[in-house]
């Protein structure tokens, strides 16, 4: 198989937007004492296999190689929540779904936002970054 260029890579990385229609779940709610899923984990997993179902990274793209950008922003219902609590277990449902390692996630950005209750989300954006970009930062 014939992979993509890094110089076309850096030129047009990779990237994918997607919201999933369901309250972010906090780490602290996905796992049972002995590290088993809750059904509230299995639930939120099953969202986003929902909202994610053909997307994928590019067949042309050696995905151990990449590195990713990711930005969340959370819609909340309860202005107490933390905006960190999710990234987790949102980050581990993108790994297995899209097939990276989270040890490839080099940067981070969470955004909390106060939606009215039963309106609750969890809206994702991937970008496939390089050390290039990350100079400086």
């Amino acid at each position: 198989m014939t992979y993509r260029t890094r110089e076309d890579r850096m030129l047009h990385p990779w990237e994918m937007t997607a919201t999933c229609h369901h309250k972010p779940l906090s780490i602290n709610a996905a796992y049972y004492k002995n590290k088993k899923k809750t059904a509230a984990y299995r639930e939120y997993e099953d969202a986003w296999l929902t909202v994610l179902q053909g997307t994928s990274i590019p067949e042309d793209i050696e995905v151990k190689d990449m590195e990713f950008y990711i930005e969340y922003t959370w819609g909340f219902s309860n202005r107490l929540a933390d905006v960190d609590n999710p990234i987790k277990t949102t980050t581990d449902i993108m790994q297995n779904l899209l097939g990276f390692n989270d040890k490839q996630v080099r940067i981070v950005k969470a955004t909390k936002k106060i939606v009215p209750k039963g309106s609750e989300y969890a809206c994702v954006y991937i970008k496939e970054v390089f050390r290039e970009d990350l100079d400086g930062v």
